[in-house]
């Protein structure tokens, strides 16, 4: 069901897959459409199903486990479209990084088709925090 409570379920799984790094499950929760499409920090933008798994088998190749936390900042559902906006924490890294997400509902379930991450490089006070939520 294209519902908001199980598109989040979706994202938050995500998040699970990319902290345990398990590859086999990010193909799994991708759209396989032609506009699928993932920036990482810092890379030039991979566009199509074959490039997104590209790079999650770079990143996936480099380590064994991230210690990442996702915080959702914010979202809009309408239809088959969810729309979600989060903070990564990655331990160790000097730097969060923003996200957004989109995910669509295709053949019965929620796939992510967008995923762009940049970091923030400006310090980050609580005023500000609070402005974001």
């Amino acid at each position: 069901m294209a519902d908001r409570d199980s598109g989040l379920k979706c994202l938050n799984e995500f998040y699970r897959i990319f902290a345990a790094m398990e590859l086999d499950e990010m193909a799994k929760i991708w759209s396989p459409l032609p506009d699928t499409f993932c920036h990482h920090p810092g890379w030039s933008p991979c566009v199509g199903p074959n490039a997104v798994m590209a790079s999650w088998r770079n990143i996936m190749g480099q380590a064994n486990q991230f210690s990442l936390t996702y915080e959702h900042l914010g979202d809009h559902h309408q239809g088959n479209l969810l729309m979600t906006t989060g903070r990564e924490h990655l331990a160790g890294s000097p730097h969060d990084i923003v996200t957004t997400n989109l995910l669509r509902f295709e053949e019965n379930a929620w796939k992510i088709f967008h995923h762009h991450s940049s970091p923030i490089f400006a310090a980050t006070s609580n005023a500000q925090k609070e402005m974001l939520n």
